[in-house]
């Protein structure tokens, strides 16, 4: 029993002692960590120190420091760390970075071994990168939020590990308080050098702020009581006294003699009692003896309150004034520049206000300047493309674009001016504006429409001739060539030949062709030169019509245009027939040519003609089946020696006289022609005389120019 307790005693020594030395080892730590932490290290340095003992006292696999470069960034730097030699695969992540709040448990804590394992603990040193067994990763702090972190490892060997949490909270204390007083210490330090920095910028600004007041261009003053204390260099040259000759004199002094006007004065002090600062113009004397003006600028001085200082700013405006006389003086001149130019001189502001119209602009558009104020675009300009151009016009101007051009603007009695605009941007009053000069040059457009017009006409005049030659000479040698060579054929015939009555048909046919072109050319020529006479009347259009159709039903059958068949088209039977007023030989004319067109261009089909009533006129129109005409020869045709074809081996003969002779001879009695066609499909030409009603007398004439029977048999004939 003896022996028993004795063992028992030993192993308690034994214990006891192990503790005891256990004891000393940690405060021999904590020793060593305090005087380290003490030391002028960097933290670096400091903190490398501190992981190494920790790791050869305590047996640990790795420690670990982390601490913020500054005290509101939310990442942990890795300031040291130590891993023990026998340690495999121990590391620690350089950054920790802490951005929706710090997710380690902190300590000093009893319970910090144990909160650990705990699982939000893990996951949180896994996001971070550290071990997630045998490891502790914790903040640090003494106050307020953590300020440095703490990881140990251990072995993976121990179930428990080899640090008690007595031992850590010691460490993290110490270390917190150093981070704080380190912190504390990186404050103070930046805390007066922003000190030493405000300093030396406010003696830089002190040294600044007298260079600017003894080289500014303006004049300073300090006075009380209206007695000069204070003057700058600038004042001194621009009143031609000395420092000494300024500095303690009233300002009196200065005023020309019985301009010093007191009550303006005190009302200029009292402004700036009132409201903190005044502004007022005065004229003073220089010691020369000449005038200088001042506009001066008035507020309370330093140690108003007890000194009663006023700081006057005085800029010279001597030279501003005689500008301005000056310049009065030139725009007196310019104005009457101005108003007596013929060209009208309009000034708009940028938005496209009115500012300014000259005398010769009014008048050139006869409007008063209220009314163009009260205008807009379109009543001067007229139509959308020429507002548009003028809106285009003022939006280059604002891009800085000068325009120099023709316009035409309207007048207030409605008259249409061509004028030439040329565009610059001025400044008036500081403010960018737009001159418009225009210069009337309807007088000179006409002319050059004339000559225009003179050239056309005498371009037109050549091609008329040059085809003129080139149509005739074909047209007209083909029906001599015939008239010749059949004549010479008689001659050599046997009298009772048979041919003899085919050649003489054939001189008569041939003869027929040519005195139709000459008889064209002739028309055409008297109208052309003016020469035409009409011989108006009443005309029956029915039996025009129908004498015409009869001609060519006949002429159709002698042709051998079997094929091809004639109708007329009447808008009523058995009513008083239409008439116009015309020339009946020239009306008839007209339909035998447009007839012959569509026979011409016909071999099969149907032609028609008749008449349809349009409110007062009359329109008559000759449609066919024929070869129809291209729509980009619509209006060639109409024009003299033009056709559709105009090759040498054109298919149809002509001289593209008919539809010009047709044209002149409508128009000279009142109407107009004109045509539909499609290509192969046909034609169909109209044009169209004034209808007018017929006295008794009248119809008879007519009636007995026609003697062929009742209105009536000769629709049913035709019709």
């Amino acid at each position: 029993m003896r022996e028993r307790e004795l063992n028992n005693l030993i192993n308690e020594l034994y214990e006891e002692n192990k503790r005891l030395k256990r004891s000393l080892a940690t405060q021999n730590l904590l020793f060593n960590i305090a005087s380290i932490l003490h030391g002028s290290n960097t933290i670096e340095v400091t903190f490398f120190s501190i992981a190494e003992k920790i790791v050869e006292i305590e047996g640990v696999e790795g420690f670990a420091l982390y601490y913020k470069t500054e005290e509101e960034q939310r990442a942990f730097e890795l300031a040291a760390y130590s891993i023990a030699e026998s340690a495999i695969g121990v590391s620690f992540p350089k950054t920790v970075t802490c951005n929706s709040g710090f997710p380690f448990q902190t300590i000093p804590d009893p319970r910090a071994l144990e909160i650990a394992n705990k699982t939000d603990q893990i996951a949180a040193r896994i996001s971070a990168g550290f071990d997630t067994r045998n490891c502790i990763v914790a903040g640090t702090k003494t106050t307020g939020n953590p300020n440095g972190i703490i990881a140990l490892k251990w072995s993976n060997s121990l179930n428990e590990p080899p640090i008690d949490n007595q031992v850590l909270d010691s460490i993290s204390i110490l270390v917190a308080k150093h981070l704080d007083f380190r912190n504390a210490e990186i404050r103070n330090k930046l805390n007066h050098n922003k000190i030493i920095e405000i300093n030396r910028e406010l003696e830089d600004k002190e040294h600044f702020l007298n260079n600017i007041i003894n080289t500014a261009p303006i004049g300073i003053l300090l006075v009380k009581d209206r007695v000069i204390h204070f003057v700058n260099d600038k004042t001194v040259e621009s009143a031609t006294y000395t420092k000494e000759e300024l500095v303690g004199v009233h300002f009196s002094k200065f005023y020309p003699p019985g301009e010093e006007d007191t009550d303006k004065i005190n009302r200029f002090y009292k402004e700036i009692d009132d409201n903190g600062l005044a502004k007022m113009e005065i004229k003073l004397m220089r010691k020369t003896g000449e005038p200088v003006y001042y506009e001066v600028t008035g507020t309370h001085g330093p140690n108003f309150e007890s000194e009663k200082y006023y700081l006057l700013i005085g800029h010279d405006i001597t030279k501003i004034k005689l500008f301005k006389n000056e310049l009065k003086e030139s725009e007196q001149r310019n104005r009457m520049i101005i108003e007596s130019s013929a060209d009208g001189i309009f000034i708009l502001s940028i938005p496209g206000e009115l500012k300014y119209v000259n005398w010769a602009g009014l008048n050139l558009l006869g409007y008063s300047m209220e009314e163009l104020k009260r205008m807009k675009p379109r009543d001067l300009f007229g139509g959308y493309d020429k507002v548009k151009k003028y809106v285009q016009l003022i939006n280059d101007l604002r891009k800085g674009i000068t325009f120099k051009g023709d316009v035409q603007l309207t007048t207030k009695d409605g008259r249409i001016l061509q004028v030439e605009v040329n565009t610059s941007v001025i400044s008036l009053n500081g403010t960018d504006n737009f001159l418009f000069n225009i210069h009337d040059i309807t007088r000179r457009k006409h002319n050059e429409q004339e000559l225009v017009k003179a050239k056309e006409k005498a371009e037109a005049a050549d091609r008329l001739k040059s085809s003129f030659l080139a149509n005739m000479s074909h047209e007209i040698r083909t029906p001599l060539n015939a008239i010749v060579g059949f004549s010479n054929l008689l001659g050599q015939t046997d009298p009772d030949s048979n041919l003899r009555d085919e050649f003489v048909s054939l001189i008569i046919s041939n003869s027929e062709i040519l005195l139709n072109i000459i008889n064209d050319v002739i028309e055409l020529s008297k109208i052309e030169s003016g020469l035409l006479e009409l011989q108006f009347a009443p005309v029956c259009v029915d039996n025009i019509l129908i004498d015409v159709c009869r001609q060519y039903q006949s002429k159709l059958l002698k042709d051998g245009k079997t094929n091809v068949s004639f109708r007329i088209e009447l808008p009523r039977t058995g009513i008083t027939p239409a008439y116009v007023i015309a020339d009946r030989i020239k009306l008839q004319k007209v339909l035998q040519n447009l007839i012959d067109n569509a026979v011409k261009f016909i071999n099969s089909g149907i032609i028609t003609v008749g008449y349809v009533f349009r409110a007062d006129k009359v329109i008559l129109f000759v449609r066919d089946t024929g070869i129809g005409i291209s729509p980009d020869k619509l209006q060639v045709i109409f024009e003299a020696f033009r056709q559709e074809d105009e090759s040498h081996s054109k298919r149809f003969g002509g001289t593209g006289l008919g539809l010009a002779l047709c044209k002149k001879l409508v128009e000279a009695m009142g109407g107009r022609i004109g045509v539909k066609s499609q290509k192969d499909v046909g034609s169909e030409f109209y044009f169209y005389l004034e209808r007018t009603a017929v006295t008794e007398d009248e119809l008879k004439r007519e009636e007995m120019f026609y003697q062929a029977g009742e209105p009536e048999l000769k629709y049913n004939k035709f019709v």
